[in-house]
């Protein structure tokens, strides 16, 4: 059976794609609602994943890692998480205005979704949580270092693990172990990785190979073997 590794998909699903022809890359610039000004990014009709292989940090590798994940308009910096409705105006342009969001616009625009989402309510706990793994997977240089990140993808992670599927259950686990682990926070990643050492489901052998290499990291997380780009070959 094919690995099931969650993409990150959002984007994609967001009808920011309709203009553009399947696996090739090309900018597109959208106006963004209620008078946010434009959002330009990267994007294409469609993508497919290489099954057998796993970046150590948990993403699948994909055609068309290029595309703009969460577009940003270039007004606040709202990031296009939703199919925003004609009834969120009044609020977004409420909460754009909050000391809170201000605070935000030198961070992950994934943090600022997630702001955005506490009044909104659009996203469903694994949407929430795929969105913020999204954010170690396209803004590491901000999120590994961030504590108040981490918290939230903790959060985000507890309130959904119970409800996976016990064949993506390790999977999931073990990238929850390598943000822990290049978050500083080893410890409770090895605690973490050893939660998946009585699986014996499909795809256990694969997910065999994918922990010997995790846990090699712990070690020494400033490894080039250990970078969240390093591919993992499973077969």
């Amino acid at each position: 059976m094919k690995l099931k590794t969650i993409l990150a998909s959002l984007a994609l699903g967001l009808g920011l794609t309709s203009a553009v022809q399947a696996g090739i890359p090309e900018k597109v610039t959208r106006q963004c609602p209620f008078g946010f000004g434009k959002a330009t990014y990267t994007a294409t009709l469609s993508c497919s994943s290489f099954g057998g292989r796993i970046y150590i940090s948990g993403k699948q590798p994909s055609s068309c890692e290029f595309v703009t994940v969460l577009p940003l308009c270039s007004k606040h910096g709202v990031p296009l998480y939703t199919s925003f409705k004609k009834g969120d105006a009044k609020l977004l342009r409420q909460i754009v205005k909050t000391e809170g969001y201000k605070a935000l616009l030198n961070k992950t625009r994934f943090e600022r979704a997630a702001y955005i989402d506490d009044t909104l309510q659009r996203l469903n706990p694994e949407q929430r949580f795929i969105m913020l793994r999204d954010g170690y997977f396209h803004e590491g240089n901000k999120t590994y270092s961030d504590p108040a990140y981490l918290k939230l993808f903790k959060d985000a992670a507890n309130a959904v693990l119970k409800d996976f599927p016990k064949d993506q259950q390790p999977w999931f686990v073990a990238s929850a172990a390598y943000i822990q682990a290049r978050s500083g926070e080893v410890e409770k990643a090895r605690r973490l990785l050893a939660f998946t050492d009585r699986y014996k489901g499909e795809g256990a052998d694969r997910f065999r190979v994918y922990a010997r290499a995790l846990r090699a990291c712990f070690n020494d997380m400033s490894a080039p073997s250990c970078d969240p780009y390093t591919r993992i070959d499973l077969k």
